[in-house]
């Protein structure tokens, strides 16, 4: 049941983040390029490869977990998405530290969060959470039809939420609006 919760965040995360690049394709962009870490000119493949890797280590989770003859497929899946959070983790660190006092665009939601140390957090924390249910991709129950999937697959929906709007629920409203008070 622990397998299913795990790959199911895991997965679900990567749906929601698809989603909010979608929604808003310009964000990632823009935050990239206020980043400054990769020339202007290469931001815009930057943003593109990112997203279409998202997108296809969601598919790949997912089509792994709806459809047990495509069960080979989870373990390089969660293996691979592991090794991009883990980087995406190590970038969002260096940026902490390259811009101490500014306040950063992530890009990662699709919206304005600003990189901060739960952003960290949450890319190390969907990295741990893909690179343990790369262990146990074997121990998931894949018939849909059979309760034993549906548990774990809300667990992990409810425990994605959660993960996703962590960064969010812990940012300062306050500071923010006495930084926008002050000239």
């Amino acid at each position: 049941m622990l397998a299913g919760t795990v790959v199911s965040a895991v997965t679900l995360i990567l749906a929601i983040s698809l989603v909010q690049h979608l929604m808003r394709p310009s964000e990632l962009l823009r935050a990239l390029r206020a980043q400054a870490v990769i020339p202007s000119s290469v931001a815009p493949l930057a943003a593109a490869a990112l997203v279409l890797s998202e997108g296809c280590w969601a598919f790949l989770l997912a089509a792994g977990l709806v459809r047990p003859e495509a069960g080979w497929l989870m373990r390089p899946a969660l293996v691979g998405c592991a090794v991009q959070l883990a980087g995406y983790a190590a970038y969002l660190l260096s940026l902490l530290r390259r811009y101490p006092t500014r306040e950063i665009p992530c890009g990662c939601s699709g919206g304005d969060v600003p990189v901060s140390r739960w952003v960290v957090y949450r890319a190390a924390s969907v990295s741990l959470l893909a690179a343990v249910g790369a262990t146990w991709a074997g121990e998931i129950v894949r018939p849909v039809a059979d309760v034993r999937f549906w548990v774990p697959a809300a667990a992990g929906l409810t425990f994605a939420l959660l993960l996703w709007h962590l960064p969010m629920a812990m940012a300062d409203p306050l500071r923010r609006n006495e930084e926008a008070l002050v000239p």
